[in-house]
């Protein structure tokens, strides 16, 4: 049977980023900005008492979320590094400068925005599991890429139990909020581990990696679950189990309305045709 060549999804994770000019090691200064603000509105806020330290690198990287949203990427990258300019040990902010380094295909500067992400929080799962994906997609560490992840995993774990604690919830985020960001979360570092799998032979162990993925979404993750189906499909095939290809496949085709799945179930049918049933 043909083996089928896929790419996988460019884009797998949680966190934002821009760029900074650095003035004798010390002073931050975002090159370009969000907003344009009036000189009386600079006024009013500089007549306003200024915010404890760790509220101001908050402000700084929620203005450099809506900043990567809006793709204004070295402005968000400004943001963040003014965020840590505050707050040294911001893991977050280091994991969204990674992330964009990752979206602009920096490869060297994500890596490194990534370790220092998980040495300021050795917890942070997402930082674990963007950086195994960056290795993945780089078709390299891949040892380090599944040992991360699997890690990304336990990390979820953790924090599911807390959370079902009710130990460390965020204020104003519901439990059954938490648990759920967190499944979904777990779900994509299982996805990550799928497509390492994959990318190794591993066939059994990849379903099983994205069988375990589609445990953790409901059937309202509609979307979700036909990327799941859809890449066991691709796992059964590497096993050359090809009824079973043809059901997965067939179950991801009917829950998804998104044209670049149905795309990629297509070309996977195709192959599908000519082999014996």
């Amino acid at each position: 049977m043909s083996r089928i060549t896929v790419r996988p999804p460019t884009a797998r994770f949680c966190g934002r980023a821009a760029l900074a000019l650095v003035l004798g090691g010390a002073f931050l200064v975002p090159l370009g900005g969000c907003f344009l603000k009036s000189k009386e509105e600079l006024r009013q806020e500089a007549a306003v008492p200024p915010k404890p330290l760790d509220q101001q690198a908050r402000q700084h990287y929620n203005e450099g979320i809506v900043c990567e949203q809006r793709r204004q990427y070295p402005e968000a990258l400004g943001e963040y590094y003014q965020a840590l300019h505050l707050d040294p040990k911001f893991a977050a902010a280091w994991m969204a400068i990674g992330n964009v380094h990752q979206l602009q295909n920096r490869y060297l500067q994500a890596e490194q925005a990534y370790l220092k992400a998980i040495a300021a929080d050795p917890t942070l799962a997402t930082a674990k599991n963007n950086l195994a994906w960056l290795y993945y997609t780089n078709r390299l560490k891949l040892d380090q890429a599944e040992a991360l992840a699997l890690a990304a995993v336990g990390n979820y774990e953790e924090e599911i139990t807390r959370a079902q604690n009710k130990e460390r919830l965020p204020p104003g985020v519901s439990l059954d909020s938490r648990i759920r960001s967190l499944r979904l979360g777990m779900a994509g570092c299982y996805d990550t581990l799928g497509w390492i799998h994959q990318q190794r032979g591993r066939f059994d162990q990849a379903a099983q990696s994205w069988y375990l993925a589609m445990s953790q979404t409901t059937d309202g993750e509609v979307e979700l679950r036909a990327k799941f189906h859809y890449e066991i499909g691709l796992a059964l095939i590497g096993q050359r189990q090809t009824e079973g290809a043809r059901e997965s496949l067939a179950r991801a085709r009917s829950l998804t309305a998104s044209s670049e799945l149905l795309g990629k179930i297509a070309a996977a049918e195709k192959l599908l045709t000519a082999a014996p049933r």
